[in-house]
Order: structure tokens, then C-alpha cells, then sequence
């Protein structure tokens, strides 16, 4: 997810292209041509893996005897599923919808009727695909995934418990970050609150990166939690 997102700034602005007017945002993504659009559908593409993501780290934690897993992984999977279909849909809009309205927009012999329509149509799309499905809904999966995962790993001895919080800690960020979509519809100023998301995706990414190398160092017994000490009197609660 980072290549696309890191493409998507250096050729679109993004994110803060986002809460610009959609009149700036339909000229230039028009201006990027089918190079953009191939960007969009890889960022999609890649949401879209955390949900094979979820269902695999389920199959390696859960108990290999057929018992369910602990309710923190269920909850986790859940939430990881939810999360990748939500902002896979979020993000598609910019693939198969957005360009339709950019080609309106720009075209030369339309009308102000018509240049007006696009524009309006663009601005209730990206408010309700964008920052509700993908932004909101997607972010708050997210964020749950990570907080139950993390408490789930807690009890494991194969997983550092720092991992636990570093995934506890960008999760808080995620979800911290939510206040920024807020904004677009309750007037209030996020000021630094609006680097809590980037801030927590670059902490996720790590988490991600941490959990991965102890699952190949260190496989894991499915059969068995291996609590260290009483659950719920040391452990971090989820989020």
C-alpha cells in the first residue's frame, strides 16, 4: 500500500488533494491520463489484501483442534475482512467512476449545466465512498484489526510484547485520525490531529513488518495461546 499511496503524492497531491475543491481535483486528475487511473486500481488492489491477510494470520493463530480462537483474533479477522472490502471500495470510485466525471468536466463543448452536474456528482461520491466507506468505515476496521491482533499476540511467547504495543499504538492513531473526516461535515479545525493517520499507517506498516519476521523466526503452536500470566490483569485492553 505504501508504493501506491507514495506514487499517488508525488504525481496527485494525495492526501491533500482530497479537501480540495472538486472543480481542482476533477482538471488534474483528468491532467494524469490512464497512468493515474493504473495507480487508483494498484492502490485498490492492495487494500483489497488485507483480506487474505486477515483470513491467513486467523488460520495460523487459531487452534488447529477445530476450536474458535480467542474472541480478540475473531474480532480481528472480522474487522481485517471488513476493512479491506470497505476501503477497496472507497478507493475503486477513482478507478471506474471519477474518470466518467473528469471527461465531462473537461470536455470543451459542454455546458455549464453539464460541468456543474459532474462536479456535484463528484463531491456526494467522494463524500460518501470516500470519506465514509473508505475513510471512516475503512480506518475504524483497521484500527480494530490492529488493537484485537495486538491484544491477541500479547499472550503468545513467540510475539515481543512490544510488538503488541506498537500495534496498539498505531491503531490509536488510526482511529485518532477519523476526527479529520469529521471535520468535513461538523466545522471544527483538526490541526495536528490530522497527522494521527499518516502517523499510524507508518506505525502499522512497522507493526506489520515486526509481526511478520516473528511469525518466520518463531513458528507459531496454533493449539495453544501460552498466555504469559492472567489474562486481562497485564494485557492491553483493545480498542
Amino acid at each position: 500500500m505504501n508504493i501506491p499511496f507514495a506514487a499517488l503524492g508525488v504525481t496527485f497531491d494525495y492526501p491533500d488533494i482530497l479537501r480540495r475543491p472538486a472543480t481542482e481535483v476533477l482538471t488534474r486528475f483528468q491532467a494524469g491520463g490512464p497512468a493515474l487511473i493504473g495507480t487508483w486500481y494498484a492502490f485498490a488492489l492492495a487494500a483489497l489484501c488485507l483480506v487474505p491477510v486477515s483470513l491467513l494470520v486467523h488460520d495460523a493463530l487459531a487452534p488447529s483442534d477445530g476450536r474458535r480462537g480467542s474472541f480478540a483474533l475473531r474480532l480481528a479477522t472480522l474487522a481485517g475482512v471488513g476493512a479491506g472490502l470497505l476501503q477497496a471500495v472507497g478507493l475503486m470510485r477513482w478507478v471506474f467512476a471519477v474518470p466518467l466525471l473528469a471527461d465531462t468536466y473537461t470536455d470543451p463543448t459542454a455546458g455549464e449545466a453539464a460541468r456543474a452536474a459532474s462536479s456535484v456528482a463528484f463531491a456526494s461520491l467522494h463524500q460518501f465512498a470516500g470519506v465514509a466507506l473508505g475513510e471512516h468505515l475503512g480506518q475504524l476496521g483497521t484500527a480494530v484489526w490492529a488493537s484485537s491482533l495486538a491484544r491477541d499476540l500479547w499472550q503468545r511467547r513467540s510475539f515481543p510484547r512490544w510488538t503488541s504495543w506498537l500495534g496498539l499504538s498505531g491503531a490509536g492513531l488510526i482511529a485518532l485520525g477519523l476526527a479529520e473526516g469529521v471535520a468535513t461535515v461538523v466545522a471544527f479545525d483538526p490541526g495536528l490531529i490530522g497527522l494521527a493517520t499518516p502517523a499510524g499507517y507508518i506505525a502499522l506498516s512497522i507493526w506489520m513488518v515486526a509481526v511478520g519476521v516473528s511469525f518466520m523466526r518463531s513458528p507459531v503452536d496454533a493449539s495453544q495461546r501460552a498466555p504469559r500470566g492472567t489474562v486481562g490483569a497485564s494485557a492491553p485492553s483493545s480498542a
